[in-house]
């Protein structure tokens, strides 16, 4: 009941089988190669259970990596999926390919090369670490638009909003975050689709609807003051065409009346000279 293939006696031999256990061992390498494109690894299991099954399991004394190659480019396009010191990385060969690592911290990095880091999540944490901008699709062929937003009335919920100082958990003390909180903010607004967290488009949005209720009220309170110092500039000008007036009035009436001083003293003087 036992299968064994070599050319000397072994105790190893290059193929090795148990026909009542359905196993074969092969001590060596295996390849698998056909010229006219058909080739093909199945590994099946053909039960109709329905149940997780271990199909393939690769062990080495080391670190253990499939390698992907697509020999039509020059060069070589390759990729690998190893375990490395506990970690799994997907990684382009090249010498600054793409590199993801899922660590055994539960953290996940997508870098270029070994230090170039693009994308950090915490898993301790959930904090997320990107390197570059953060761009959320927005086009209005993505959305179903349903109207207009009354931007006053969500700056007065804004205003009705509790704003807090808080860290999350798993963050040591000392850090320090303000917002709100996302109970609060699905109360208020009742925006997104759960109450344990406020996605950044909503809050962009009732940030921007915020803005634009502030700068139609400024607009608003400067028209209103414009209008008011217009009116009383008016009404300065008027009262500075009455005093204006009034000046003209009392400068005739001075000039005439030392008009009459000044005949009074010629007469007068004409008098004192006849006198003598």
């Amino acid at each position: 009941n036992k299968l064994y293939i070599d050319n000397s006696n072994t105790s190893s031999p290059l193929i090795y089988g148990e026909f009542d256990n359905n196993i074969v061992k092969i001590n060596g390498n295996l390849t698998v190669t056909k010229s006219d494109g058909t080739t093909n690894l199945l590994i099946e299991d053909t039960s109709t259970t329905t149940a997780p099954r271990n199909l393939l399991e690769l062990k080495n004394k080391g670190d253990v990596y499939f390698v992907f190659k697509d020999t039509s480019t020059s060069p070589v396009s390759s990729w690998t999926f190893t375990q490395h010191a506990n970690n799994f990385v997907i990684a382009n060969q090249a010498s600054e390919g793409l590199r993801m690592v899922l660590s055994n911290s539960n953290d996940v990095q997508i870098r270029t090369g070994n230090t170039n880091q693009l994308l950090y999540l915490a898993g301790a944490t959930g904090n997320l670490w990107i390197k570059g901008t953060l761009t959320q699709g927005s086009s209005r062929q993505m959305k179903v638009i349903y109207g207009d937003v009354d931007t006053e009335e969500v700056l007065e919920r804004v205003a009705s909003l509790p704003i807090k100082t808080w860290r999350y958990k798993e963050e040591p003390e000392g850090i320090i975050h303000y917002g709100a909180i996302a109970e609060d903010f699905y109360s208020t607004f009742r925006l997104g689709d759960t109450e344990k967290g406020i996605t950044t488009a909503d809050a962009d949005g009732v940030a921007l609807a915020s803005i634009k209720a502030l700068y139609s009220k400024t607009l608003k309170i400067e028209k209103e003051v414009i209008e008011r110092q217009q009116k009383e500039i008016e009404a300065l000008k008027a009262e500075n065409e009455k005093l204006k007036k009034k000046i003209d009035t009392l400068e005739i009436e001075f000039l005439k009346r030392i008009a009459s001083l000044e005949r009074q003293l010629r007469l007068s003087n004409s008098l004192a000279s006849l006198s003598e």
